[in-house]
């Protein structure tokens, strides 16, 4: 029978995502229809390998809504600022507003949210604490190559994009799309027709699952060399160090050469 992914709370979704899950839903979403598909999402049965079981009712409820309005943008060849906030809503991004960017409506949107710091949501700071919750959407149909793709996204060293890439990309296709981002130099997430349909199979908040799946196949420089405090999803480990200087009836001497990480230690306990 059909291999099925277990979906809980604390698994590998990087692990399961890629690149057997890429190729048995790229295979899957070939040969049913977008009806059969949501239909089958709402009524939490098996999609590609995925088990949408785990799902609560409103859970499975939220994720074929986000689908319907995704294929029918895609359909559509135009997604409106409603449709964008509702899906980027679904992934787990408190949305404050999108508004379309002047001269490019329906393709370039501007998406505020609330600032993601945590590293359980997302694992690098030019997503995340940097980012400080101002992303650009871009939005494509034509199935551009990864080139073209890449040429249209433009310059990233200054705001992260997110692209609504309304296609599939098959693990070839990532492949070549991270070989180039790393030649280039470039930092992009793309959510694509697969992607999303995989990050419906997980239950609460998806944000997570959507960058540990989407930036490995990007270029991002997540250390710095500089002194002082660090990104909060920097900072690992030195619990006892931590520990040592909350505790209240303790005394500790922190002491080391420079940029040993003192004044990040010292930062992260306050």
């Amino acid at each position: 029978g059909e291999e099925v992914i277990p979906a809980e709370p604390g698994r590998d979704v990087f692990g399961e995502f890629f690149p057997e899950g890429v190729n048995r839903l790229d295979k899957e979403l070939e040969r049913v229809s977008v009806g059969e598909l949501i239909g089958r999402v709402r009524r939490r049965e098996r999609v590609g390998g995925l088990d949408f079981g785990a799902l609560t009712g409103k859970d499975a409820e939220r994720a074929a809504d986000a689908l319907s309005k995704w294929f029918a943008a895609k359909r559509e060849g135009w997604c409106t600022e409603t449709q964008a906030r509702d899906i980027l809503a679904f992934l787990g991004f408190q949305v404050s507003e999108v508004v379309p960017i002047l001269g490019n409506r329906g393709r370039w949107m501007k998406l505020e949210a609330n600032p993601l710091n945590s590293r359980e949501h997302c694992p690098i700071p030019f997503y995340g604490s940097g980012a400080n919750g101002g992303y650009r959407v871009l939005c494509v149909w034509e199935r551009p190559n990864e080139e073209a793709l890449l040429q249209d996204v433009g310059d990233t060293a200054r705001v992260p994009v997110i692209v609504f890439h309304f296609g599939r990309l098959t693990e070839h296709r990532r492949r070549h799309l991270a070989r180039l981002c790393r030649e280039q130099r470039k930092t992009v997430l793309v959510l694509d027709d697969i992607l999303l349909v995989y990050l419906c199979s997980v239950p609460g908040v998806r944000l997570g699952a959507l960058f540990r799946c989407g930036l490995p196949f990007t270029y991002a420089e997540a250390y710095v060399t500089s002194s002082g405090p660090v990104p909060p999803e920097m900072f690992y480990g030195r619990r006892w160090a931590l520990e040592s200087i909350h505790d209240p009836y303790g005394s500790c001497f922190i002491y080391g050469g420079r940029q040993l990480g003192k004044t990040a230690l010292l930062c992260e306990a306050q």
